[in-house]
């Protein structure tokens, strides 16, 4: 479960920071929605992004608890991942503004997972095996070379688009991300397609 969600969050999390600009622009930037607004939303974005593995891994981590017969220990860790969220909510905005409260988002999760990840562990309940060791590093090498088309397609595509036009940059981008992203996971080692789409079946 751990592997498959990062198959898909890592890239997920990497293409939203890297084109956020794009993806704002595409979708929402259009009268009273300007440039300006554009950015101070992606940089939203980018700040929900990094936290973006962690929200799916928590759903990968919860059941190890509840397959057991805890319920008691995810909520107790969920709350105090309110009460730190909470607390970097009031410290966080006076510095960075509205991105604050994205960015507390994002730390409050991962320090969830943190947390699960720990507890199950000290139990014995979850151990990270070596294929486990073996793909995780493939699959963010694969998303950095993702990232880095993304980076150069949006150089050339968003300089001159504009309405429709953004869309269908947008539309690229999304179709450049998938094929580079899944092609270097596979060439890579990180990931075997065909088992990825028989697991996706099974389930």
């Amino acid at each position: 479960a751990i592997e498959l969600t990062l198959a898909f969050a890592l890239p997920a999390a990497f293409a939203m920071a890297a084109v956020s600009v794009p993806i704002i622009a595409a979708l929402f930037e259009r009268g009273a929605f300007d440039a300006a607004a554009t950015r101070a939303t992606a940089a939203a974005l980018v700040a929900y992004a990094a936290g973006l593995p962690a929200f799916v891994l928590i759903k990968a981590l919860v059941p190890g608890f509840f397959a057991r017969g805890d319920t008691a220990t995810p909520v107790k860790v969920a709350f105090g991942v309110v009460a730190l969220n909470l607390a970097l909510n009031l410290a966080l905005p006076p510095f960075l503004g509205h991105v604050g409260i994205a960015l507390a988002t994002s730390v409050a999760a991962w320090v969830n997972v943190a947390a699960l990840m720990w507890l199950l562990m000290r139990r014995r309940h979850l151990t990270l095996d070596r294929r486990l060791r073996r793909v995780v590093p493939r699959l963010l090498l694969a998303a950095v070379m993702m990232t880095a088309a993304l980076i150069a397609l949006e150089a050339a595509l968003f300089p001159v688009a504009s309405g429709w036009a953004r869309l269908a940059a947008l539309a690229a981008l999304i179709a450049m991300g998938l094929a580079s992203y899944f092609g270097a996971a596979q060439v890579l080692g990180g990931m075997d397609l065909r088992e990825v789409v028989r697991t996706l079946r099974r389930r």
